[in-house]
């Protein structure tokens, strides 16, 4: 008999991590269904030491299938309320994305940020006030 190979015990060697303590928040519950896709099309962009440098404009997530720009932005303004992410830079035009945390991680902080290290709220979705019922 050959050796389990660690390997071959999965497809693919990335994966997207989301705690049971997350999605059975009271928060990620009343998120949308629009709101829970874009948190996971948002984590797929997490490598493990980018954490606040994550980008949501419409060029980063058109190949992940978000054609609206008016999506986007309920999605992310959801997310934001609710904890889930954090804005870490502020973004301008023409060229100066906003950057994003996820908020179960540790934050991969760096002087390009406009938040200080201790602007940043962990797990903050455990701490907001979601209603369940609020359901899209």
């Amino acid at each position: 008999m050959e050796p389990k190979r660690k390997g071959k015990s999965r497809d693919g060697s990335r994966f997207v991590a989301l705690p049971h303590v997350l999605l059975d928040s009271p928060a990620y519950l009343a998120l949308s269904f629009s709101a829970r896709a874009f948190l996971i099309d948002m984590a797929l962009q997490y490598s493990g030491s980018n954490n606040g440098k994550l980008v949501v404009c419409d060029k980063a997530m058109k190949p992940r299938g978000w054609a609206s720009s008016t999506t986007i932005h309920k999605a992310k303004r959801e997310l934001i309320e609710a904890g889930f992410i954090c804005e870490t830079r502020k973004g301008h035009k023409p060229n100066k994305a906003s950057w994003f945390a996820l908020t179960w991680q540790t934050l991969d902080w760096s002087p390009e940020m406009d938040m200080q290290r201790a602007g940043f709220i962990r797990s903050a979705y455990l701490k907001t006030n979601s209603d369940p019922q609020k359901m899209e």
